[in-house]
């Protein structure tokens, strides 16, 4: 019976009746292709678990726009536009869904997962990834997304939306993380960090948090950060202030939403010839399960092994009692796949240091923050916990360093990586690793981006 379904499938035939053969203003049809044997089986597994097989899960990409703009470079650059797009589609697409491609210009996809909505906001991400890589720029109203419909006289009828139409409706107010289940790591990372991106992609923008080396006084890391666009209860802040206005399982999505924006930003670097090292923040309700940790890490496992020197995670929220072992587990699985992982703590350490070097953390890092009358006596417990983290082998970092006297304290009492207002605001593109010496930053100059 599946068979059969499928040969119907792959002839364009979603639908046994359709209530109209006029097609939908703007759509187009697509006739059939035949398909590798592999597909099939991918199809097969979809359509045993749906109704209705088109149900918004059959996407149209289409590069017109693209190629027409490209115009007589297009001839030189379609090998590499093809092959940029089968690598943005690998991240983003679930071991379930199918790809294949009609031609160099048309590429279809069919969700094993996604509601409509959520498939066409990927499809509209796909293409605006694609379009900024080879044109600098995309112009969101010249982004379409096509999605079947039905049929007509035995082929596929696609109708277009534009990524503007989409990001400025409502139809995505719906895609909620809390309809997320722990059915199986890779369900989890399918749903929690690819197809809830979405509602993501349209509420923040990705900042970056320059970070100053100060014993070999270098702008050497970024911390991956991000801002809220709109329809939501703050207009500033970044990542930390977000996170007290996201609850549950959004959270884990802000997560994988700023791991996808790391991925992208290290392979831009590397086809750029740029060197940087990011930070990347990871929430404990992120990894807090062993099938949420799975899923995670099968994110991580995207990670190329040369680019791995070039990223750290810093760990967020971790309760201070946490167990040796609960916290051995989560380090040794995420050290695989970048240079260190660091905690991010909100007050001084109180537990012994030790500790923490015995569960796989390399470095430390404070948010500075202190009552005006307290200054002394909190500096002096920040020069202890500096001086036990270096006798246990740990790096230290000050963060949210705001004056310049915090800035003269942070590098005297001896954190080896700075960052705050007093170095710089977030910015919304990163660079190059670039020297800026100590006696800059006395003279009170501050390094530009």
């Amino acid at each position: 019976m599946v068979r059969n379904y499928v040969a119907k499938v792959l002839s364009g035939l979603f639908y046994e009746q359709i209530t109209s053969t006029v097609p939908p203003p703007g759509s187009k049809e697509v006739e059939h292709v035949p398909l590798a044997p592999t597909i099939e089986q991918k199809l097969c597994a979809i359509l045993e678990t749906v109704s209705s097989p088109t149900a918004g899960r059959v996407q149209l990409l289409g590069l017109g726009p693209l190629k027409e703009r490209l115009g007589e470079a297009w001839p030189k650059l379609e090998c590499k536009v093809l092959s940029f797009l089968e690598q943005i589609i690998a991240r983003r697409l679930g071991d379930e869904d199918v790809f294949f491609s009609r031609s160099s210009d048309e590429h279809i996809i069919v969700f094993a997962r996604l509601s409509e909505n959520e498939a066409k906001l990927v499809c509209a991400k796909i293409l605006e990834e694609l379009t900024r890589k080879f044109l600098g720029q995309a112009d969101t109203r010249e982004i379409i997304v096509q999605t079947a419909v039905g049929k007509l006289d035995g082929n596929l009828v696609f109708q277009s939306t534009t990524l503007d139409e989409l990001l400025t409706s409502d139809v995505f107010d719906d895609i909620s993380c809390q309809n997320v289940t722990s059915e199986n790591s890779c369900c989890v990372a399918d749903r929690e960090g690819h197809a809830l991106l979405s509602q993501l992609d349209r509420k923040f923008s990705i900042s970056y948090i320059p970070i100053w080396d100060s014993k070999h006084e270098v702008i050497s890391t970024y911390g991956l950060s991000c801002r809220p666009i709109r329809q939501m209860p703050i207009s500033s802040g970044g990542y930390a202030t977000v996170n007290k206005f996201l609850k549950g399982k959004d959270l884990v999505s802000l997560d994988y939403y700023l791991f996808e924006a790391c991925h992208n930003t290290l392979q831009e670097f590397h086809e750029n010839n740029f060197r940087a090292i990011f930070s990347i923040p990871l929430r404990y309700e992120t990894v807090v399960s062993s099938e949420r940790l799975k899923a995670y890490i099968q994110l991580c496992s995207q990670i190329p092994d040369h680019w791995q020197r070039y990223l750290t995670f810093a760990l967020v929220d971790f309760p201070p009692g946490i167990p040796a072992a609960k916290l051995t587990a989560i380090t040794s699985m995420l050290k695989r796949y970048c240079r260190a992982v660091v905690l991010i703590c909100t007050d001084i350490v109180s537990r012994d240091v030790q500790f923490y070097r015995e569960c796989g953390l390399k470095g430390m890092t404070v948010i500075v923050s202190y009552k005006e009358n307290a200054a002394d006596t909190y500096w002096e417990k920040l020069e202890n916990m500096v001086a036990s983290c270096k006798k246990n082998g740990l790096e230290t970092a000050a963060f949210s360093v705001s004056t310049s006297d915090d800035l003269f304290l942070a590098r005297q009492v001896g954190f080896k990586y700075i960052s705050g207002q007093v170095l710089s605001n977030e910015i919304p593109t990163p660079g190059h690793m670039v020297r800026f010496p100590w006696k800059e930053f006395s003279a009170g100059r501050k390094p530009s981006f």
